[in-house]
């Protein structure tokens, strides 16, 4: 479990500090939840996602995210390392699949019992949309499925912003 956390900030920071030669951006989501299904039952819930991404080679993107989810009762997180190829529709639409990697926690609490914390590794599949409102500032949409070995999947829509440098 350590040994993968350590992987995962290993290619988070080196894939920061070789940003000089490329693309970046920065960006965050609102996460709706379209489907969830967890062992205890839980209805899917909003969340939020932050998100760093790289571009590797052009139109090639490594993007790590981290996002929360808020269910009641119960501590949701994940870590994700997707990649995009974004194909351009245009000077400002840009769509692109999302294929990744899902490292996820999950505690549930109820009537004074609390679960041990459960972690799970998985895949993400989608598809998302972009717009650039400036050469900077752009806003995306996607629809990704995320599958765990916990028995865990989850359908989610997420809309956010995002900023290049």
């Amino acid at each position: 479990m350590k040994k993968c956390l350590i992987l995962l900030l290993f290619v988070i920071v080196s894939t920061a500090s070789y940003g000089q030669k490329g693309r970046g951006y920065v960006g965050g989501n609102l996460h709706l939840g379209i489907e969830m299904a967890i062992p205890s039952g839980l209805e899917a819930q909003p969340g939020i996602r932050f998100k760093y991404g790289y571009e590797v080679v052009r139109r090639l993107y490594v993007e790590p995210s981290f996002n929360i989810l808020f269910p009641d009762n119960a501590n949701v997180w994940d870590l994700n390392l997707d990649l995009h190829y974004k194909f351009y529709l245009g000077a400002r639409f840009n769509i692109y699949p999302i294929v990744g990697f899902k490292m996820a926690s999950y505690k549930y609490s109820a009537y004074g019992y609390t679960s041990p914390t459960e972690w799970g590794y998985g895949a993400n599949f989608g598809i998302g949309l972009g717009y650039d409102i400036t050469d900077r500032w752009f806003v995306m949409m996607d629809v990704k499925y995320s599958t765990v070995e916990l028995e865990w999947q989850e359908a989610g829509l997420g809309f956010g912003f995002g900023y290049r440098f």
